[in-house]
């Protein structure tokens, strides 16, 4: 393993992932002993794979035995963060977390209307992440930081949510999954598929619906991108917010002129 001074949790896990870049960050900026920042990044790890294992075990319709493997991850995070406040934390985070799981679960399982309260409770799906942020936090003397880094990864969590269900809007066609995305676009996974998506997508561009979408998540990462400014945050989470807004503009410049291509039907004289 590269322990080489010039890389961070943002190079050695998923540098791709914000979420090991803003852990990468906190750490150096709180001068956190390397053994801390390498305990928290485990931590961040077991968290990661234990949401991704629930995402599975609901979405995907994973084995149940895989729930076990759930818990391990999950308690794993939790033998290494702690200390008197973990607990507190611990139940302060999920709490709010399962609620949301939850409530988004009937969003996506049943055909509800999508809903502004429904849109808001996505950023709450993050919240697992910020248990080592906070660990971090604790462990450097500046307990003041607890609600800020919390109200950041809500915020950052919202916009993340809805660019996934955007950007993996053929997939979850293909899996029966419903989305915010597909909702917009008027597209139920049991009656429509795939080919009906690039259609629906005009049409709703066309209409404006797409265009609020779009314009709501460049929005709300351009408010991340403030919060993260008055934390003093590196490049690194600027970058991941910059290539998350240039996929967003791609996507709606190709849907403006796919528009101007779309020739009219030729009329008999």
């Amino acid at each position: 393993r590269d322990r080489s001074p010039s890389r961070g949790l943002g190079d050695v896990y998923k540098r791709q992932s914000p979420a090991f870049v803003l852990l990468d960050w906190l750490g150096r900026g709180l001068g956190s002993r390397p053994e801390d920042l390498e305990r928290a990044g485990t931590a961040m790890l077991a968290l990661y794979l234990a949401v991704r294992i629930q995402d599975d075990l609901v979405d995907a319709g994973r084995p149940p035995q895989e729930a076990y493997l759930q818990q391990l991850m999950s308690g794993w995070a939790v033998s290494l963060l702690e200390g008197p406040e973990s607990a507190q934390d611990w139940q302060a985070v999920m709490g709010p977390f399962a609620a949301a799981a939850l409530e988004d679960l009937s969003w996506r399982s049943h055909g509800l209307p999508w809903t502004e309260r429904a849109m808001s409770i996505q950023g709450d799906k993050y919240l697992p992440v910020v248990l080592p942020l906070l660990w971090l936090a604790r462990r450097a003397g500046r307990p003041e930081l607890v609600l800020e880094l919390t109200t950041l990864i809500q915020t950052l969590g919202r916009p993340l949510q809805l660019t996934n269900d955007l950007l993996g809007a053929a997939r979850d066609l293909e899996e029966g999954q419903r989305s915010a995305y597909l909702a917009t676009l008027e597209l139920d996974p049991r009656q429509h598929g795939v080919g009906d998506l690039s259609s629906a997508e005009r049409r709703s561009w066309k209409s404006g619906a797409l265009r609020s979408f779009v314009a709501r998540i460049d929005a709300e990462l351009g408010q991340v991108a403030s919060l993260a400014a008055t934390f003093g945050f590196g490049p690194e989470l600027e970058a991941h917010l910059g290539t998350r807004r240039s996929a967003l503009s791609r996507r709606a410049l190709r849907l403006s002129l796919s528009l101007i291509h779309i020739s009219e039907p030729t009329r008999r004289t």
